[in-house]
């Protein structure tokens, strides 16, 4: 066998065995792809139909006609009704 024969079957075993390492990692994140869609459909299905994940609080008196809503972006910012958006109540006046 000639060296330059040599030289190319080398070349052609490495390449194949770098090919083999490159289709099991693409099977293994393949694998954790569909792990982790299997868990995003099953938090999506065990969630009621027509409802958003919630946190929601019941701060007030149940007899308390005024209700204040907050919503917490993922920022952390707080945003809240307009001070105009809410009813004028006997108590609020000074």
């Amino acid at each position: 066998m000639s060296p330059f024969e040599k030289a190319m079957i080398e070349f052609m075993i490495k390449q194949d065995q770098k090919t083999e390492a490159r289709e099991k990692n693409q099977a293994i994140a393949m694998r954790n792809l569909e792990n982790q869609l299997g868990q995003l459909a099953q938090a999506l299905n065990s969630r009621e139909p027509g409802t958003l994940p919630s946190n929601t609080q019941n701060l007030g008196n149940e007899n308390d006609k005024r209700q204040c809503n907050v919503i917490t972006l993922r920022s952390g910012k707080e945003l809240t009704p307009k001070n105009h958006d809410l009813p004028v109540t006997d108590d609020d006046q000074h």
